[in-house]
């Protein structure tokens, strides 16, 4: 698994940013204005599509670190994967039924035969009994 491009990440900063910058701007224009309705317009197109940007830039920031960091992980696991792995063929006795270490195919033995129970059938009470 090859790291994931950065370019998303600077992407989400920048508009995170233009975000706080049309904020800025909005309170700007609003601060020259003394009459609250006339302040609206600033408000609207200023500071809530600004706000709008910074989450989205944020949620942005967020999903980039989870790719990474879920990258990170499976990287992890595989390496802990072959460790075990490793370990487990160093410390398994040879095992005398593989053909790569007895030279030659042999057959494992087969399981001793389990007795099977007897079948069971209701009788006209109800009641299972043997057959």
């Amino acid at each position: 698994m090859d790291k994931p491009s950065p370019v998303a990440t600077y992407v989400a900063i920048a508009v995170a940013v233009a975000g706080f910058v049309l904020i800025a701007a909005a309170w700007d224009g609003a601060s020259e204005r003394n009459f609250v309705p006339a302040q609206f317009p600033y408000l609207l197109s200023g500071g809530l599509v600004g706000l709008g940007l910074i989450v989205v830039g944020t949620i942005v920031l967020v999903l980039q670190s989870m790719k990474q960091d879920g990258l990170e992980r499976a990287r992890e696991i595989d390496q802990l994967r072959r460790s075990v792995l490793e370990l487990t063929t160093l410390l398994s006795p040879p095992d005398e039924f593989d053909p790569v270490v007895a030279g030659e195919f042999r057959p494992r033995p087969r399981a001793a035969a389990v007795e099977q129970p007897a079948p069971v059938a209701p009788d006209a009470s109800g009641f299972e009994r043997p057959a």
